[in-house]
């Protein structure tokens, strides 16, 4: 067999081979695996092995086949007859190949059912089908691993590859590529693992003098940490024992809202539920057309408005601003250090944040899969080049490919929303009045400013949660769901709501913000939807939720890097439905807060306590004294508010107890309050809960008709042709994740965009475009010598020669073992229908071949399985000539082949020869012993 492949391919491949720009050892090396698989080399056979074969399910949406990654690394080719001498000739490289069919010129807005490539132009076929999903392929890609030589780098693999693009109807370019190497730690690897092992040896430390004191081990050592007291209680600031035993505290104290740790923590697990489907890579799932039909379940709603879930938060954050500063403001006769407002909510949010961040830079050598640079190594990039951004809280404003920690645009929206705070805190304590009209201007203003965005740029009115279109919905996080004029309604309206519960604690508000969200505020207690009281209210303060709930802010820095190991070892297609999306879930959310454990007893804990060592004695020593001075000066001093009269328009009841309202991160203020006259301790702990942006698909042509720029489904046929004689495609890898550079620039978030008509303008132009930190060169001339249709037209001549080809050359044979087979006649007619059907292109007949099993990659490796399509295949439904009657359906079989083998010995261990390998040649004998 070996022998008639290579009498076909031969020939082919040295005349291919002439026209190839490889380099010397690359060519080399390429000829001996040729001949080398001709003898049934073991390591020639891995290598083919290797590499991904056609998937089963490409017309449901199987889009890559990542072949047998580990196998190809691991092959090493060594000189010698038996490939045993001392010089390695070569290893494997594994090389991640990206593929898109052409396409048009983008149209200004895609939706799901748009069409790019005109459906009469075929035959009724399997062509016609595929034109009603092109437009997809703006951003997804076809990937697919394969194993070549070491010797060939990432040049003569793209000239390979380039070879085969007439075969694949298909623009090819080389991802990825990957060969065993030691690993080798950067310097800033290096740095990471030494603030790592300095903050653990802080804890150890900690942790020991703490226990030595607490459980008095050692006399000697007691009276010791007695005397150096100041010194040591900054040690003991790390100690997990003592952290600990304050995140498991689960006393709930006086004044403390309960209920609100049970809100975090329930929308922690929503934000993980719904980025377990936002943020899997889309190619890395089998049949996409059951994860695009999901959305059509109602329970699929709880995934696509997830988004809209982190106004909540801003709304509480208002809340707790209003209440917080307020209070303060009143207590110290209007008089605020700006300094420590603002210090206080950088200094809880930062380690943590930059922790996380130092953790992805690690991670970038510490894995390998055919996804990890993709995942992984890309991000780590960008973590590099922009960490500093993050240290600012300027991410949200920089462009999209220049952003370290993408979900870290919560935390510089809620920064920036901290800061504007202040212009209407101070109002809305010296002049009410003046506060609320601050208000309504804020809010009036962000809504215009969003409204105006929308409409210059005709985006969609909200999140499109797996629209074809993810351009759109990328400069649509960008303009809009990232920047603080965004979120700044619900925001003020959690002010409005501080402010009115600070004064009228027995009244019942219920404010609605843009998301929708119902809360009910009575008193201290918040509840969504309905009073705080009863059932609910018991269950959201339930005192399991304490811990819990302290642990969601780091919880939310560190999911995503559970969710990028994850994707980034990916060797194989997943499946995708409910249930198994729900098991990932559950895997997910407790491998985050595992990590979340760690980061809050070494990170957010100790910088906690540090702050209280640090602050809270000076902040009450100025306090006091500004007290005194408060009836000597008036006006408006450098650092602090102070009213000009006694007079005071918020009045609290005397309290003779301490208040100490420990706002966590989520809320925004001062982190402690107090009257200096106590005797009980009240801990107002919120703590922080981020939210990732969930997009939002909905792809009701209501919506779509609403702007008044889209373009109409039933004059596009005709548009398309008179537009697209001289359209040209990207010459890029994955349109999905393009973004023009001018664009993305962060001078230009409010610029209007380019017409259609400029864009068609410059198509012979050079345009740059950003694509996970590596620019891609535009010249918009993919296929010069043909037009779009064109190509497609070509596509489907060249697969009805291809099959009429192999028709004669299996036909005779078919027909001769067909009159062997004892068959009814009923199955052999549809056999025959089945043949004929193939040869016409039908879709029917080609879903069947597509769902039927190909051979697996890493067979060698143990792969004995290839379940095909199951679903694609009990969906074919065949009718008569007449279309008025079920011919047939498609039918599922499972079938199971063993290899010949002797009489099963009586013990059989991983040891046991059944096959005398000394029968072959050396060169088989791997296989033989498989």
């Amino acid at each position: 067999m070996v022998n008639s492949l290579y009498r076909d391919f031969l020939p082919s491949f040295i005349r291919t081979s002439g026209d190839t720009k490889l380099s010397s050892p690359c060519m080399s090396s390429m000829l001996k695996l040729i001949f080398e698989i001709r003898k049934l080399k073991t390591w020639a056979i891995r290598m083919i092995d290797a590499m991904a074969k056609p998937p089963s399910g490409i017309l449901e949406g199987t889009l890559m086949d990542l072949g047998a990654y580990d196998e190809c690394v691991n092959i090493n080719v060594r000189s010698g007859r038996n490939g045993n001498g001392k010089k390695e000739l070569f290893r494997g490289k594994y090389c991640l190949i990206e593929a898109k069919p052409p396409l048009p010129q983008k149209p200004e807005h895609v939706a799901s059912n748009t069409l790019v490539i005109n459906e009469s132009l075929f035959d009724n076929n399997i062509f016609s089908e595929m034109s009603r999903s092109a437009h997809y392929f703006y951003y997804l890609t076809f990937m697919f691993g394969v194993c070549v030589p070491s010797t060939c780098n990432d040049e003569d693999v793209g000239e390979i590859v380039k070879n085969v693009e007439s075969f694949l109807f298909s623009k090819t370019s080389v991802s990825s590529c990957h060969v065993k190497e030691p690993v080798r730690l950067s310097e800033s690897q290096i740095a990471v693992i030494c603030v790592l092992a300095i903050f653990g040896l802080l804890v150890v430390v900690g942790t020991i003098l703490d226990l030595t004191k607490i459980y008095d081990i050692a006399p000697n050592a007691v009276r010791w940490i007695d005397n150096h007291k100041k010194t040591i209680q900054y040690f003991l600031a790390f100690s997990i024992y003592s952290n600990g035993k304050q995140l498991f505290d689960l006393t709930q104290r006086p004044g403390d809202v309960s209920a609100l740790h049970g809100i975090r923590f329930i929308t922690m697990t929503w934000i993980i539920l719904c980025h377990t489907y936002a943020w899997a890579p889309l190619i890395g799932f089998r049949s996409l057309y059951n994860l695009r039909n999901s959305q059509e379940d109602l329970a699929f709603e709880v995934i696509l408005n997830g988004w809209i879930s982190v106004d909540t938060f801003f709304f509480l954050s208002g809340i707790l601003v209003a209440y917080i500063t307020l209070r303060r403001l009143t207590k110290s006769n209007g008089k605020m250090n700006f300094g420590l407002y603002l210090f206080h909510r950088y200094w809880r949010l930062t380690p943590p944040m930059m922790m996380a961040i130092s953790l992805v830079i690690l991670m970038e050598g510490l894995g390998s899969g055919p996804l990890w640079d993709l995942q992984v190594r890309d991000e780590a990039e960008r973590c590099k080049k922009s960490w500093w951004s993050n240290l600012l809280y300027i991410t949200n404003w920089r462009a999209y490919e220049q952003r370290c920690l993408s979900h870290l645009w919560y935390l510089c929206v809620d920064m920036q929303l901290h800061i504007i705070s202040l212009l209407i805190v101070i109002p809305l304590f010296w002049k009410p009045v003046v506060g609320f009209v601050v208000i309504f201007l804020l809010v009036t203003g962000s809504n215009i400013a969003v409204g105006m965005i929308t409409v210059i740029n005709t985006y969609f009115p909200t999140m499109m949660h797996l629209a074809p279109d993810l351009v759109v919905n990328q400069k649509l996080e960008r303009d809009i769901y990232w920047k603080p004029y965004g979120h700044l309604g619900p925001y003020c309206i959690g002010i409005i709501t501080g402010y009115l519960l600070l004064h009228h604690r027995d009244v019942i508000i219920r404010p609605s913000g843009p998301s929708g969200e119902k809360w009910q505020i009575r008193g201290k207690e918040i509840c969504v939807g309905c009073k705080a009281y009863g059932l609910i209210n018991s269950i959201l303060s339930w005192k399991i939720f304490l811990p819990l709930g302290r642990l969601t802010y780091s919880a939310y820095l560190f999911h995503y890097v559970i969710f990028w190991v994850r994707n980034g070892l990916q060797r194989e297609r997943r499946n995708f439905s409910h249930f198994e999306r729900s098991f990932d879930f559950f895997g997910y959310l407790t491998l985050t807060m595992a990590l979340a454990l760690c980061a809050y007893l070494l990170f957010e804990a100790p910088f906690a306590a540090l702050e209280k060592l640090l602050f809270f004695q000076l902040r009450q020593q100025q306090d006091d004294v500004k007290t005194r001075l408060a009836t000597e000066k008036s006006g408006l001093s450098f650092c602090h508010w102070k009213k000009s009269n006694a007079k005071t328009n918020i009045v609290l009841k005397k309290m003779s107890f301490t208040t100490e309202i420990n706002n966590g991160h989520c809320g925004v203020g001062e982190t402690q309050v107090n009257d200096n006259v106590n005797s009980i301790r009240t801990v107002f702990n919120n703590g922080h809960c981020g939210v990732g942006g969930i997009r939002v698909g909905d792809t009701d042509d209501s919506i779509w008709e609403y702007f008044a720029n889209a373009i109409k489904i039933g004059s596009q046929r005709k548009h398309f042709f008179e537009i697209n004689s001289t359209a040209k495609t990207f010459e890029v890898s994955q349109s999905q994740t393009l973004i023009p550079e001018s664009s993305a620039d962060s001078t230009e978030l409010f610029s209007t965009r380019e017409s259609t008509e400029s864009t068609v303008q410059r198509s012979t132009e050079t345009i740059s475009f950003v694509k996970n930190s590596v620019t891609y060169e535009n010249t918009t001339n993919i296929m010069p010598t043909k037009s779009i249709p064109e190509l497609w037209l070509q596509a489907e001549k060249n697969s009805k020669e291809l099959i009429t080809s192999l028709y004669r050359s299996i036909l005779p044979d078919l027909v001769r073992r067909s009159g062997e087979m004892k068959i009814t006649d009923q199955c052999m007619s549809s056999l025959l229908k089945l043949i004929f059907g193939i040869k016409r292109l039908k879709s029917w007949s080609i879903r069947m071949i597509d769902s039927t099993a190909k051979m697996p990659s890493g067979f060698l490796e143990g792969t004995i399985m290839a379940l095909g399509a199951y679903d694609e295949c009990l969906n074919i439904k065949v009718l008569n000539r007449n279309e008025d009657k079920e011919a047939f359906r498609g039918k599922y079989c499972l079938i199971e082949g063993k290899l010949l083998l002797p009489e099963k010995p009586k013990r059989v261990s991983a040891k046991t020869f059944v096959i005398n390998d000394s029968m072959f040649d050396s060169s088989s004998s791997q296989i033989d012993k498989f």
